[in-house]
């Protein structure tokens, strides 16, 4: 994460001054309005749906203010997000296309779906871009100081055994993981992620704060306090890789 100006980027020095003073205030949410579209929420598994909608509660209990915000179009905009997404990776790999047969099978599909495109699919999905973009400044950002999904729609799938070897492209499970994270990714607005539990099976949930640009304390001040509130609950995974003890171990070296 980084904050602030920067000399040799003139363009960034507009930005206004990053302003963290509320990041600890987590007693009290009074005066934090937070939207969500309760619909879109429960287009998830009932376990993170249910989690999402408790600590939505626990939030409301602190204070905060919950505001229904609803979003239209959202076939239109994951659609989209598709077109645009694989389009950009279609001509990313253009350069390397004489190696077609080398690619795993999945990626093979999906360079195919982005190079079947025409130029007018793509500008329509921009069109769409444009659309979603104003609807989240106008239906949520206006009303709201943070906007709150799922993360995901479901926890981790199992990957079975042979994806190890020929891949896997499964478009209703990453459609089920993704859902969430589309809506964002394609305006472009800032996000962050916090764990909230444990589904029956003791994998990982987590709720995602979305906000407008330079107001990311809000969002930051939102995730401190859900992070506190599920921390005696949190545990180690089985199997864990800390990048920071190993950027440190390797800051000694």
């Amino acid at each position: 994460m980084s904050g602030g100006d920067e000399a040799s980027f003139p363009r960034g020095m507009t930005q206004p001054p990053v302003d963290l003073h509320s990041f600890e205030e987590t007693a009290s949410l009074k005066g934090v309005r937070i939207g969500y579209f309760s619909d879109y929420t429960n287009h998830s598994s009932p376990e993170v749906a249910e989690a999402v909608t408790k600590t939505l509660k626990s939030l409301k209990s602190r204070g905060a203010e919950l505001v229904e915000t609803p979003l239209h179009h959202l076939t239109a905009i994951h659609v989209a997000h598709s077109i645009t997404i694989t389009s950009e990776f279609a001509q990313n790999l253009d350069k390397y296309y004489e190696r077609f047969g080398e690619m795993s099978p999945e990626v093979q599909l999906i360079l195919t779906f982005g190079r079947s495109f025409t130029a007018m699919d793509f500008l329509a999905a921009q069109r769409v871009r444009a659309f979603a973009l104003r609807q989240f400044q106008e239906n949520v950002l206006s009303k709201v100081d943070a906007f709150v999904t799922p993360s995901t729609g479901i926890t981790a799938p199992e990957i079975p055994p042979e994806a190890l070897k020929v891949g896997e492209l499964n478009a209703q499970q990453l459609g089920n993981i993704f859902r969430f994270s589309v809506y964002g990714n394609l305006i472009g607005v800032p996000g962050v992620a916090v764990p909230i539990g444990y589904d029956s099976r003791g994998l990982p949930m987590s709720i995602q704060f979305q906000s407008a640009h330079w107001q990311e304390d809000t969002m930051l001040r939102l995730a401190h306090v859900t992070e506190e509130m599920y921390a005696k609950t949190q545990k180690k995974p089985e199997i864990y890789f800390s990048i920071l003890e190993d950027a440190a171990k390797q800051a000694k070296q």
